[in-house]
């Protein structure tokens, strides 16, 4: 009963886009915290085994300066946020679609070393990314979980041949979901993962059909790059964590250049294809959007100023 009028109370208080308890994250017990509390938002029931999971998940994210815990709770409470805003939206969803929706946002970036697609391939390391599962990995586990390989004929057409990232965090949170015996839709968890390789960005962005699984994929694209829609501290933090995990970092003098010509060609049509269903949604995202923007344009002049 006091759980139900808990989770009635959370519902009623609006999530913001804009800020949330970014600098509360400092443990595990925090993120654990702050990852059921944000999973009541969909309605879904929390159920005793996912306790162990988000455990699981947590430790296998490395202590890197980006692609990290911290990164991968923003992404969920983006993500989720995005669906609690489409209310209609949400009710159409079946509770294994808004699952498979929340465990791809948590499990998007597993085990990520730190390294980019193209510096994997330039530094030859592909050989420290699996993407297959290999059978005594599994002692001890029922067979049925061990001898599905048609997931991975689906691996292989959802995701680009260099995509190497994608191919192993799918890889790794398949063998975890299946460790865990959790119930997932196994297709649309892997195309929601794969879609975050940019370098099928275009391709997602030029596709005329949208239904659910496209606004999804839409929502978790969104939330995996669209931290700009953050306070600026929470953004900024988060720049110029991803700029230190860099094999070769930029001049700090040239991150607004870049990180106003990422927003412009990446998030901001994201940002703008949500207005085909959710105009208030979408006109909150900009306006938080542009107010960013307008700190890096004057950043950006700034350096131009003196560095003349």
């Amino acid at each position: 009963m006091l759980f139900t009028l808990f989770r009635r109370c959370l519902r009623s208080k609006p999530i913001s886009f804009n800020d949330y308890e970014y600098h509360e994250i400092l443990t595990i017990y925090d993120w654990e915290r702050c990852v059921k509390k944000y999973f009541t938002y969909t309605n879904l029931p929390w159920l005793s085994k996912y306790n162990a999971l988000i455990k699981d998940i947590y430790e296998l994210y490395n202590d890197i300066p980006f692609h990290n815990q911290k990164h991968v709770y923003d992404v969920f409470q983006l993500g989720v946020c995005l669906l609690v805003h489409n209310r209609d939206f949400l009710k159409s969803l079946t509770d294994t679609q808004k699952f498979t929706y929340c465990i791809a946002l948590l499990c998007h970036d597993l085990d990520h070393k730190g390294q980019t697609n193209a510096e994997i391939k330039e530094q030859g390391n592909i050989h420290e990314y699996d993407y297959e599962y290999k059978e005594d990995e599994f002692y001890g586990l029922d067979r049925e979980y061990v001898q599905r390989q048609s997931s991975y004929e689906s691996l292989s057409s959802l995701c680009s041949a260099s995509s190497y990232n994608e191919r192993h965090h799918i890889t790794c949170a398949n063998r975890l979901l299946r460790k865990h015996k959790i119930t997932y839709d196994e297709e649309l968890f892997m195309k929601l993962i794969s879609y975050t390789d940019l370098v099928v960005h275009n391709t997602f962005m030029n596709n005329k059909k949208f239904e659910e699984e496209e606004i999804l994929v839409l929502f978790m694209k969104l939330a995996d790059i669209g931290h700009i829609v953050r306070k600026w501290d929470i953004h900024l933090d988060f720049v110029t964590a991803l700029n230190r995990e860099r094999h070769i970092p930029l001049d700090p003098k040239l991150l607004p250049e870049d990180t106003l010509w990422f927003n412009n060609n990446f998030v901001l049509p994201l940002i703008e294809k949500t207005k085909e269903f959710n105009e208030t949604m979408y006109n909150d995202m900009l306006h938080y959007y542009n107010i960013n923007v307008d700190k890096w344009e004057n950043i950006k002049e700034t350096v131009i100023k003196t560095s003349s």
